[in-house]
């Protein structure tokens, strides 16, 4: 059992990785020689934008985001718990 748990565990903090580099390559590229901060504000106004262009609730597919984050930090978490 507990060998699941860690091997969970170390497919979700890779796929966690995995995601926050690419985000990462996609916020750099998005507004030039700006902090990182300043980058993202500018790519989610942006999507914004796009998504009142393709009639697309940003606020519902920004809460959908949140609850996958929930659960894919959760699987993370609940691996490192598994362990002690």
């Amino acid at each position: 059992m507990q060998e699941t748990g860690n091997h969970t565990q170390r497919m979700a903090r890779g796929h966690n990785r995995r995601c926050a580099m690419q985000a990462a390559k996609i916020v750099r590229r998005y507004s030039g020689d700006n902090d990182l901060k300043t980058c993202l504000i500018d790519l989610l106004s942006d999507l914004q934008h796009f998504c009142v262009q393709n009639d697309i609730d940003f606020a519902d597919a920004l809460r959908i985001a949140a609850d996958h984050f929930r659960c894919e930090r959760y699987d993370e978490v609940r691996g490192e718990d598994q362990k002690r």
